[in-house]
């Protein structure tokens, strides 16, 4: 694992669900990627962290402007591996929508090293 990212283990994992039956948003990982930001260091401390519920300050841009991005990205299980499906051009989205926000970008190859540490 690359020393730039921490990871939480969680212990006892999840039991995996039964493939065919899978309903969405009701099945969670086991873990989830988190970012700090600070103006001296900008994006940083990624961390693989179980999922659970996050900490959000009552002054959060996100709850009073509406100020905040997401974008999903798709995996596949192809021949036993997990595939991302162009992480890069989701990256690129995820820094163009920051960018008109006014947000600061993330380092796409700390995110792409995360995510693939990650599935």
């Amino acid at each position: 694992m690359s020393e730039l990212i921490h990871l939480e283990e969680r212990k006892p994992l999840q039991a995996k669900p039964d493939q065919s039956s899978l309903t969405f948003g009701e099945v969670f990982t086991d873990y989830m990627l988190s970012f700090e930001y600070s103006k001296e260091k900008g994006w940083h401390d990624l961390k693989i962290i179980p999922y659970g519920p996050i900490e959000l300050s009552p002054a959060a841009q996100s709850i009073h402007y509406g100020q905040s991005v997401f974008e999903g990205l798709k995996a596949y299980k192809h021949e036993g591996e997990v595939v991302l499906f162009r992480p890069e051009e989701n990256f690129k989205r995820i820094n163009q929508s920051l960018e008109r926000l006014k947000m600061p970008k993330v380092d796409e190859a700390l995110l792409l090293e995360g995510l693939k540490q990650l599935v």
